[in-house]
């Protein structure tokens, strides 16, 4: 808690940030006495949130209105839940299933996916996610199989998780001891390899190939492929409608501003990258961009091999219902990051 406040004024703030988080309207000293268990009396509440006020943590539009959080109250409010959390093990029964959805997740792309809309779908706010790709992982199987009499599929995993597989067609059948040295030069050319690796030993692939014109050309591509889609960002973004639900979008003109901001990969990458903390939360002015100053963005980083591989973040108004999105997130990242540790986020 913050010093300069006592309990008493620190759960009136408490009573005052959650009616303003239901109701998006100011409150005052009466209602929040009737509405919440507080213990005080309309006049020590009054007294109370006028020290809120010059204390920053409450504002008053109209001198005859009732009062309303500042960013400094959500700020205050943010660091309590997230205390909270942290001091917690206790899994909330809401969040239960939260990590039934990722059990068998194929791909990184897939999983950062699954959790996007996972996420937009249970806090019903916008979600941004980014999966980092690095030229640095590496090729960790390389199989070339048959799956009818003319065709093959030609199968790569990457330590990153990343599985493809992609059909050849052939006019002719290969026989099982071709099929055997293809897979034997793959391996010795490729495993182990990062994509900088492969890529400049597809010549040496080449030259050493002598069995099928058309195997050696379509694998090429492949792998040449492979390069340019692994080492790209994907971005993603899920629930983008869910601002119409909140009535500080009421403003066209700032509904226009913030779906433009969210639809440009390169400002949603320059989010995402700002930070690489487990948890990230910036109220308000805290985001530096134009559009996102009266929004709240919970960001969470994944990691592999102690890189950060990829970001999920809420863009919210800064009315959002914290506990269930700041909980949410951090349930959510604890699980996918435990899942990419083991190794059990791709199957095998």
């Amino acid at each position: 808690m913050n010093e300069h406040l006592t309990q008493r004024k620190f759960n009136i703030l408490l009573a005052t940030i959650d009616n303003y988080i239901k109701t998006a309207q100011p409150i005052g000293s009466r209602v929040l006495s009737k509405n919440y268990n507080i213990g005080f009396s309309p006049a020590t509440i009054r007294n109370e949130m006028s020290d809120l006020g010059d204390l920053g943590y409450l504002v008053q539009s109209h001198i005859s209105s009732g009062r309303i959080p500042s960013q400094k109250a959500f700020r205050l409010y943010v660091d309590y839940i997230l205390d909270k959390l942290y001091k917690s093990d206790e899994s909330s029964s809401s969040l239960m299933s939260i990590r039934k959805p990722y059990e068998r997740i194929v791909e990184p792309e897939k999983l950062i996916k699954s959790s996007s809309q996972f996420i937009s779908e249970i806090t019903q706010y916008p979600v941004i996610s980014m999966l980092k790709k690095s030229d640095k992982m590496r090729l960790s199987h390389i199989e070339l199989l048959p799956i009818s009499e003319y065709n093959y599929v030609l199968l790569t995993l990457y330590d990153s998780g990343d599985l493809n597989h992609t059909v050849i067609s052939s006019e002719q059948i290969i026989e099982q001891n071709e099929l055997i040295k293809i897979n034997f030069l793959l391996k010795k050319l490729f495993l182990g390899k990062n994509l900088n690796e492969v890529y400049d030993n597809l010549e040496e692939f080449s030259s050493k190939y002598k069995y099928n014109d058309l195997f050696k050309g379509a694998i090429t591509e492949i792998i040449e492929n492979e390069k340019d889609k692994l080492s790209s960002m994907y971005v993603s973004v899920e629930g983008l409608s869910n601002i119409f639900k909140y009535s500080e979008y009421n403003d066209l003109s700032k509904v226009q501003s913030i779906i433009e901001y969210l639809e440009d990969k390169d400002k949603i990458v320059s989010i995402l990258n700002s930070s690489d903390n487990f948890l990230d939360i910036k109220v308000g002015d805290e985001n530096n961009e134009q559009p996102l100053v009266e929004n709240t963005i919970i960001k969470s980083s994944y990691f592999f091999n102690k890189n950060n591989i990829g970001v999920i973040a809420i863009v919210a108004p800064m009315r959002m219902n914290y506990e269930l999105s700041i909980e949410a997130m951090f349930k959510l990242s604890r699980r996918i990051n435990g899942l990419i540790i083991r190794g059990d986020y791709y199957e095998r």
